[in-house]
């Protein structure tokens, strides 16, 4: 049984001279470019992918946004509470699309580190902690996750309705 993390192919014993060649992942898993066991695709794992390098983009972002040097942080005409909601629920949207497995548990995760932003926002010269950025920074981005489970499941139950 090969496994998702394989990607090199070893050499035949008779082609002991060619390199080794780069498998794609889906070929990596079930020996062939097609659908992975279970019926899922190549598409949903490149997804998935690039969602979590969207989210890491998002996050990192934010937590400069939050602990930087106030001359650096974008202003909206949103005022500060606006600001907080837009990024959080876009932060939550994507971490809840990225990681759509267990989004309590993502939703309980996203509120400590949030605690934990404000927090650090004690030692940043410039900066305070208040409980209201918290309160609107952690209902925003459950949203932002409510959203992203409500989605995976309206795209399943439509690809329900379409296999019948």
């Amino acid at each position: 049984m090969r496994f998702i993390t394989a990607y090199f192919e070893r050499p035949g014993a008779s082609d002991r001279r060619r390199p080794p060649r780069i498998l794609h992942r889906c070929e990596a898993a079930n020996g062939s470019r097609g659908p992975l066991r279970g019926g899922k695709s190549c598409y949903a794992l490149a997804m998935k992918i690039i969602f979590r390098i969207g989210a890491s983009i998002l996050i990192a972002a934010v937590v400069f946004a939050t602990l930087g040097p106030a001359r650096y942080r974008p202003h909206s005409p949103l005022g500060q509470d606006g600001e907080h909601a837009l990024a959080f629920v876009l932060v939550g949207l994507a971490v809840g699309l990225a990681f759509p497995q267990r989004p309590l548990r993502v939703a309980a995760l996203s509120v400590v580190l949030i605690g934990l932003l404000e927090i650090m926002q004690l030692w940043a010269p410039g900066r305070h902690a208040r409980l209201e950025d918290f309160l609107v920074d952690a209902a925003t981005a459950c949203v932002g996750i409510a959203i992203a489970a409500a989605m995976g499941w309206l795209a399943a139950r439509w690809r329900r309705s379409r296999s019948r």
